[in-house]
């Protein structure tokens, strides 16, 4: 830690170092993400950047300068590539305040957490269309890549009620790119390498463009292939000794160090995207995006003690791939204005996600019996479908009115390996929306909305250990009210004001309702869930004072009917079931800013301060605790302009302690027992624990000879630090980069 401090010092001491020669355009480089806002983005957007899809945001129209409701953070593909050494949406978010890196359960999926919301409650988007995986909500976000991106947006609590249902955790909108020269584009190639030097793999990602004036044609790719990463050299083997008998233990060792079990991965992506604009104002696109990943998943390395007596384990070597992950997607966006003020803008969509998951279990400590595993291999068929329409105008004086309909179908279908039929539950959710804007004057702004949301069950088939009879049992609907109020106050060019209240929600998803794996295998269904919701509160400003650029917020959110895992009694015997039962709330700060130290160094930080308390009758009993909410974040990066077309890179991210499960559970209720009759998963016994804090710094230097040309190297976790951001999977040790990109 000491180091780090020290190499945090460092950075700060560069902001003294003599100003050099630079060029206009390394003096526009911005060193950290940072809010938008909305209207500015509008008004800018046929202006500064048109290589951003506008028509791929949301809750924004291209005739439409009205406010967003609250802030909304974005990381662009420009700070992607200056501060990351990666092409996956877990890293690039993870430069934003108030998203948590995390990662979750066995499967050990890439995952954010935003304002203690865990991933199946956050809406996942590209262009707009949200990217779900209907079973269950918990995408693995390494399998989203973002070098045909041109920024990614985060909305939080205070958000529009235009965006479509299930977005009670925020919003994650992936922007594709959109060409602005008849003929352009980029090749990026990263060659990655371990603390030795041994060669580990190569990512590469290419875009190319054309814009004839009335038409634009958007393609690109990417190709990732990992052959394996290392552990910190600090990384201790941990021996378990389960199965203890009589003094007599056979030592078990799942993870030895070096080269992690488990952590090769291919990905390819590739999207297209046709796109016309018969006049200034409209614009009509058709695109396809395809994706799909081949990875082993890592074991658990952690440690567990067993009580004498069955119990069941997930320290024994429990080794997971998927031979494939792939998702297919098309859709089509149109925006057409309507008179002087008015617009219709549609979303349509068809989108399939297919994997297989193939497992082995071992059931002794020297790995020579394997278990039978039932589900494995097993496979996802999965699709969805839908679409919405949005509309706009100012139909009386100083009020801007909007109105929305989204509609999607998710189909869930599944069988294992050998099996004849698929078990299919389908589910169509609806929303409606209404958001009106009064511009009181010309400096503030009153936005008011609501949206009702509904869900209904259409199929259940084949639910594990139910027959089909009781399909009508397992038809529950549910609806609910989302209101929302905010008011935006520009006092000033540079500086912006808001606060403002809004409930959101989110449906239970499938697994929560019909899966029985609730508990490991324990559980048993319950159709009867209902929506989760959240009451947001939040104030916050925006301001550029001298050489500071700041976006600062405070946030409080009330969280009731939260899917939380109890225990029931069945016939005399203990089972898990989701229930709403779950009661919290979060509160924080979080600050993101810019500082023009000299005029050849910025120094950018990103910082959030949360806290998230438990409040369920049940949680107090067992002493529950949140997963995965540290109550402190900091990223810190520099941009030094040594020379013209040099620059040094250093950064710093800092997490304090936090709550995981134990034993890769994957609980869904984002809450874990400390404490209980042992360890492992069974009711009554602990299955987390609380792993400490760390700290982890790197340095880049980047050259770019020509305009088309730039070179990069760098290193990553410079000081080695062991770290994990779950209990039981040590994360990469000190690694390189060499990166090449060009652009015509």
């Amino acid at each position: 830690m000491k180091k780090v401090l020290l190499f945090s010092a460092s950075i700060l001491a560069l902001g003294v170092s003599p100003s050099f020669a630079q060029t206009a355009k390394s003096a526009q480089k911005v060193a950290a993400p940072q809010a938008v806002d909305q209207a500015e983005a509008n008004q800018n957007a046929n202006t500064t950047d048109n290589t951003v899809f506008r028509l791929g945001e949301i809750a924004v129209s291209v005739v439409d300068d009205t406010t967003e409701v609250g802030s909304r953070t974005t990381v662009t593909a420009e700070e992607i590539q200056a501060y990351t050494d990666s092409n996956t949406l877990e890293k690039a978010l993870n430069l934003l305040p108030s998203v948590t890196e995390t990662q979750v359960g066995r499967r050990n999926e890439k995952s954010v957490s935003i304002r203690g919301f865990e991933m199946r409650q956050i809406a996942v988007m590209v262009d707009g269309v949200q990217s779900a995986m209907p079973y269950d909500y918990y995408p693995d976000l390494q399998t989203y890549t973002t070098g045909s991106l041109s920024e990614i947006q985060v909305s939080k609590g205070l958000s529009s009620v235009l965006a479509g249902p299930n977005t009670m955790g925020g919003i994650i909108n992936m922007v594709t790119k959109r060409p602005e020269k008849e003929i352009e584009g980029n090749l990026t190639v990263t060659a990655k390498f371990g603390n030795s030097g041994a060669y580990n793999g190569i990512l590469t990602s290419g875009n190319v463009g054309t814009n004839q004036g009335n038409w634009y044609l958007q393609a690109g790719a990417t190709y990732n292939d990992i052959n394996r990463w290392s552990v910190s050299d600090n990384y201790k083997p941990t021996y378990n000794t389960p199965g203890c008998r009589g003094g007599a233990c056979a030592g078990l060792v799942n993870e030895n160090g070096g080269f992690r079990d488990g952590s090769s991965s291919q990905a390819e992506a590739a999207n297209i995207k046709l796109g016309f604009t018969p006049n200034e104002t409209d614009e009509y696109v058709i695109a396809y995006n395809y994706s799909n990943m081949e990875y082993d998943i890592p074991v658990y390395a952690g440690e567990s003690i067993v009580n004498p007596g069955p119990a069941f384990q997930l320290t024994k070597p429990f080794y997971r791939s998927y031979p494939y992950y792939k998702k297919q997607t098309i859709y089509s966006l149109t925006n057409t204005a309507l008179g002087d003020t008015g617009y219709v803008k549609t979303r349509l969509f068809y989108d399939t996600f297919k994997n297989r998951m193939d497992g082995i279990e071992y059931t002794n400590t020297d790995m020579t019996a394997i278990r039978n595993e039932n589900g494995f291999p097993s496979l996802f068929n999965d699709y969805d479908l839908g679409g919405s329409v949005e509309t706009g105008a100012d139909l009386f004086k100083d009020n801007t009115t909007k109105i929305a309909f989204h509609y999607r179908k998710d189909v869930h279908r599944s069988k294992e390996l050998g099996d004849d039929d698929w078990s299919r539950v389908a589910d169509d959710t609806y929303s409606v929306a209404l958001e009106n804007t009064w511009h009181a004057n010309e400096k503030t702004d009153v936005i008011v909305g609501a949206s009702y949301d509904w869900l209904r069950v259409s199929t259940v088939k084949n639910v594990e250990d139910h027959n089909d009879d009781l399909i009508t049992d397992y038809r529950v609907n549910d609806n609910v009210l989302n209101p929302m109020a905010a008011v935006r106050y520009h006092y000033s060019d540079e500086g912006t004001v808001y606060a403002g209240v809004a409930q959101k929600s989110r449906f239970a998803t499938q697994k929560s309702r019909f899966g029985t794996r609730t508990g490991n295998g324990t559980g048993i269904p319950n159709p009867d869930l209902k929506a989760e919701k959240a009451v947001n509160y939040e104030i916050g400003v925006s301001d550029t004072i001298g050489n500071v650029t700041f976006d600062a917020a405070a946030f409080y959110t009330d969280v009731r009917d939260t899917n939380l895992e109890v225990v029931v009694d069945e016939g005399g015997d203990e089972y898990y079931q989701t229930q709403n039962f779950g009661k919290s709330r979060v509160y924080g700060l979080e600050l993101a800013s810019v500082i023009r130290m000299t005029d050849s160094f910025d120094l950018g930080l990103a910082y959030t301060y949360m806290e998230k308390e438990l409040r369920s009758s049940i949680a107090k009993a067992e002493d529950l605790k949140p997963t995965n909410v540290p109550k402190h974040k900091l990223t810190v990066y520099g941009d030094w302009r040594v020379a013209e077309g040099l620059n040094i890179i250093p950064k710093v991210e800092a997490y304090s302690s936090r709550y995981s499960t134990l034993g890769g559970n994957n609980m869904v209720n984002a809450a874990v027992r400390v404490h209980g009759n042992g360890i492992g998963t069974g009711i009554g016994m602990q299955d987390g624990t609380k792993i400490g804090g760390f700290a982890t710094a790197g340095l880049k230097i980047q050259y770019q000879p020509t305009d088309a040309l730039e070179i990069s190297v760098g290193v990553d976790n410079i000081f080695d630090k062991n770290y994990q951001l779950a209990e039981g999977y040590p994360e990469e040790g000190r690694n390189y980069f060499l990166t090449l990109s060009t652009k015509f």
